[in-house]
């Protein structure tokens, strides 16, 4: 949904990919966590292979962990630069590649006042070639994604989805698909990419989850009833009558993606519930919290909500501290829309009285 988080993303797997091993694992950069929420949620839980507990506290490695499972702390350098990388883009100045050369290098020296006193603190025009073409990298991506065209995947499916991004590759179509709030993109996505985006585990993670899931189903007797329909239905009462369609679209895709992503739906729908029997944005910010969420299924939450909730836009902006000018077109398009459809419900209302 943001731009600035497509970039960040992005920039994360370009890095990590310099560390890159043999066997497909990257080689390790632990990094100890000062973020104090992401620790809380992380005690007393089994840790994931990227994140362990030492006399220091709690590390990450950031090379092993995608950029959605980065702590908000590690985060942060990647996120800033995308942010300037992506105003340039969204600003729609024309400027020379040495003055966006200029406006990201400056940027990176005032976040890393360290540099200053040596070899990169100097004027743009000034560093090696590689050092330059690492501050434009940001700028390209940002301006790639922004002039993706949008376009509908043809599947439900995750794989269907991949299968077309990889049908515009091979035509050079620079293409982005919307897939449950998540962008995927032609010019920069691989299969693992999409799979950590959407699900938060590479394609062979998710195999190899979809088989132990499989296998521990088939021996038990009764397979366990799925929570779908009945919290389509607690939707349903909580949604406008015209996103009924997208409703049913976004429950169907997260009962066939798997537990992972119910369990996401799920929380949406409590959180959904939660403001429309008038319960403060902090009460129900509380109820999604608890829903134990990674980076990327917290998003995943998020869109839901905003997207179906009648105080969606309200709890999305209560949530975030920055909201970059796509997003806030998008936010703007979805209080239209409510604005609308509220004044339809109160015209019926008004019409089956008479």
């Amino acid at each position: 949904m943001t731009l600035y988080k497509d970039v960040a993303f992005e920039a994360h797997e370009r890095w990590r990919l310099t560390r890159l091993k043999a066997d497909g694992t990257y080689d390790p950069r632990w990094k100890t966590i000062k973020d104090q929420k992401f620790i809380e949620n992380l005690n007393g839980k089994e840790l994931p292979s990227y994140i362990r507990k030492n006399e220091k506290g709690y590390e990450i490695d950031i090379a092993n962990a995608s950029y959605n499972q980065l702590s908000p702390d590690w985060q942060k350098e990647n996120d800033e630069g995308a942010k300037v990388a992506a105003d340039i883009v969204l600003g729609g100045k024309i400027l020379t590649e040495d003055e966006i050369g200029d406006i990201i290098h400056n940027a990176w020296l005032e976040r890393n006042s360290w540099a200053k006193d040596g070899p990169l603190g100097v004027p743009y025009s000034e560093l090696e070639k590689d050092e330059q073409e690492k501050d434009l990298e940001f700028y390209y991506i940002a301006l790639t994604m922004n002039n993706a065209t949008l376009m509908e995947s043809t599947s439900k499916k995750l794989l269907g989805a991949i299968e077309d991004l990889e049908r515009y590759k091979k035509l050079n179509l620079n293409v982005v698909i919307d897939w449950n709030g998540q962008n995927l993109y032609s010019e920069f996505d691989t299969i693992d990419t999409c799979y950590l985006k959407v699900l938060d585990m590479t394609y062979d993670q998710w195999r190899a989850l979809k088989a132990k899931v499989n296998s521990k189903m088939e021996k038990e007797t009764l397979k366990p009833k799925s929570k779908i329909p009945e919290y389509r239905k607690r939707g349903e009462a909580l949604i406008y009558p015209e996103r009924l369609t997208n409703w049913n679209n976004c429950m169907d895709n997260a009962d066939a993606d798997g537990p992972y992503s119910v369990d996401i739906v799920v929380n949406a729908v409590e959180v959904m519930e939660a403001l429309d029997q008038g319960k403060t944005i902090e009460e129900a910010t509380e109820i999604a919290e608890n829903g134990n969420h990674s980076g990327y299924s917290w998003s995943r939450m998020m869109n839901v909500v905003t997207r179906f909730s009648k105080r969606g836009p309200a709890f999305y902006r209560a949530n975030h501290e920055i909201i970059d000018p796509k997003s806030e077109k998008i936010l703007q398009e979805i209080e239209a829309e409510n604005r609308s459809f509220a004044e339809a419900e109160k015209s019926n209302l008004t019409r089956n009285k008479k």
